[in-house]
């Protein structure tokens, strides 16, 4: 690893990269599936001889481009594909007109490669660590919260409840609502989702609002026995919530409706 790279690694908090041989490699785009207006699934490739993405439950790898030093970008995405699968990485991302990444990654086409290193822990959760998952999430913040409920309900000897609030504008903004659904249905005692919207359609007949006081005490409690809350969303979620983290290493002072509720520092983590 080069010294420019161990460098940036550190400031974003990575200190050891796990199966990308502690360096870039170049993945190739194969197919783009269009989710709604402004959102895209993208399917990477990994380079033959790869015998496992080494993704796991909240892992996260680093996308790198840019024609020279001086204009290189890098970002970190949560992928959506599957944990075991050796040869694919896929990566569910919302285009923003301001985003240098997403805008970039928007432009792709099938056959274009772009640098990945990774996979990166984020918080390593372990199979019934916690007797109940909340999880918060907002808009595109949903990627990480996937990975962490696919993880645990992929192993029948965990027995973690899992309690999903995704908090969106409209419903054509709920992203992975049928893997979501799908995931309930087939776990119905073990997860559990609430869908709310802030400016919903005639037809919708779940939830409208926001997550708030209410609908939080009515999954979980502060004094709830080994319970962890689980945050990601855009900067106004994080800040109505939890507050954002520091950096990828300081989780920064618990704030927002968390805070309000009674909960600790130590019984939430925002992705």
């Amino acid at each position: 690893m080069s010294a420019r790279l161990r460098k940036i690694l550190a400031h974003l908090g990575v200190v050891e990269t796990d199966v990308f041989h502690h360096d870039w490699i170049s993945a190739t785009l194969v197919k783009i599936n269009r989710y709604n207006s402004n959102t895209a699934r993208f399917l990477f490739e990994l380079p033959k001889g790869y015998t496992r993405s080494g993704l796991q439950v909240t892992s996260a790898i680093f996308i790198r481009f840019g024609e020279t030093e001086d204009d290189e970008v890098i970002r970190p995405y949560t992928p959506i594909s599957e944990l075991d699968n050796p040869e694919m990485v896929e990566l569910l991302i919302k285009m923003y007109p301001q985003g240098n990444a997403s805008v970039y990654m928007h432009n792709m086409k099938v056959g274009d490669k772009i640098d990945m290193l990774g996979p990166v822990s984020k918080y390593p959760l372990k199979p019934n660590q916690h007797d109940h998952l909340v999880l918060l999430g907002g808009g595109t913040g949903i990627t990480p919260l996937y990975q962490l409920i696919r993880g645990v309900l992929s192993n029948p000897l965990d027995k973690t409840r899992l309690t999903l609030l995704y908090g969106n504008v409209q419903e054509t903004d709920i992203l992975l609502k049928e893997e979501l659904d799908k995931l309930q249905a087939e776990h119905p005692l073990q997860f559990k989702i609430v869908y709310t919207l802030d400016h919903p359609g005639p037809e919708w007949k779940g939830r409208v609002g926001f997550i708030d006081r209410d609908l939080l005490e009515q999954v979980t409690h502060p004094s709830e026995p080994n319970v962890k809350i689980f945050v990601c969303g855009p900067p106004g979620f994080y800040k109505a919530m939890s507050g954002e983290p520091e950096s990828a290493l300081d989780q920064g002072e618990l704030t927002g409706l968390l805070k309000e509720l009674g909960y600790t520092k130590d019984q939430v983590y925002k992705f």
